[in-house]
């Protein structure tokens, strides 16, 4: 096994003072507004609930950035990441090539400063490739599958070119027999149990907070608080039907989603495991702020 690190630069640095700098944006206010009693504390446990969210998926990200790998394991190429790897079969690579990536358009999947993962435009401007990269900017490599185009950024691309030179013509008579692992790559992610479990997770939310939502407003004043200053005050009163109006955002945002699922991420299982990510992310943020304004009326 040989373990070729990503391209180093100041994209894990910035990403760390970036996470430290949301966590303060975030928390101070929540500080800030805090009540010192009442009904306003569920309002700050929203706000809470949110930041631990948001900064759980940044630091999600640049843990990522700082442990991202490379390797080579017998005849497979393994990139590794924060909890994940993917497994790439040497035999079933087509094409490798050296491109300058002077810019990437984001198609799906998240960009962070040090760590670039889903799929981009191609950066010689035609097509699309699936990055786990450090940057989107000079030397990255291109590995074309028969099912998808991949992009990686080692720290020495010609030392990973060499060596992947050199295992590539020993599998070429392999090449012509490979069917498992490229059958892998085609495989709808609505088969996939990750992707499924996030779609189920996303709608069990939606669909426990509609219950909740049902049973609770029915009974709430005709008035109830909908906008907190930043002294934790109510500045805003309103008709408990407006309480619909996050969790409604929610569930069409949801779908919306779901759309991409189907159309553009349908035979990309990273785009696809973005979208389930994302739409339990959403659904989360809007169905607690609608079960907020209910307990905090």
């Amino acid at each position: 096994m040989k373990v070729y690190k990503p391209a180093q630069g100041k994209g894990f640095i910035w990403g760390v003072g970036l996470l430290i700098f949301s966590i303060v944006i975030l928390a101070v206010p929540t500080v800030i507004i805090s009540p010192t009693g009442g009904p306003g504390w569920t309002f700050t446990a929203v706000m809470g609930l949110t930041g631990i969210l948001v900064v759980g998926m940044m630091g999600y990200f640049t843990w990522a950035a700082k442990n991202l790998e490379y390797r080579i394991e017998g005849e497979d190429l393994v990139i590794r990441w924060a909890f994940n790897q993917k497994r790439i079969p040497l035999q079933s690579i087509r094409e490798v090539r050296k491109v300058v990536g002077t810019s990437s358009m984001k198609v799906a999947g998240a960009s962070w400063p040090g760590f670039h993962w889903g799929t981009f435009t191609d950066p010689r401007g035609k097509g699309s490739a699936n990055l786990y990269a450090t940057r989107l900017w000079g030397d990255i490599i291109l590995l074309q599958t028969k099912w998808e185009t991949i992009g990686i950024t080692p720290e020495n691309p010609d030392e990973f070119l060499d060596d992947l030179n050199r295992l590539l013509p020993d599998l070429a008579q392999k090449r012509e027999t490979m069917e498992d692992g490229e059958e892998r790559e085609r495989v709808s992610p609505w088969k996939d149990k990750f992707f499924l479990s996030m779609v189920f997770l996303s709608l069990l939310i939606l669909a426990g907070t509609g219950i909740f939502l049902a049973m609770k407003i029915p009974g709430l004043p005709e008035r109830v608080p909908m906008h907190y200053n930043l002294a934790g005050e109510v500045d805003r009163y309103g008709s408990p039907t407006e309480i619909w109006v996050p969790f409604g955002i929610g569930a069409v945002t949801n779908a919306l989603l779901l759309g991409i699922g189907l159309t553009v991420a349908r035979n990309n299982k990273m785009s696809a495991y973005m979208v389930g990510i994302t739409s339990v992310f959403l659904s989360l943020i809007f169905c607690l702020i609608a079960v907020g304004m209910v307990l905090s009326a």
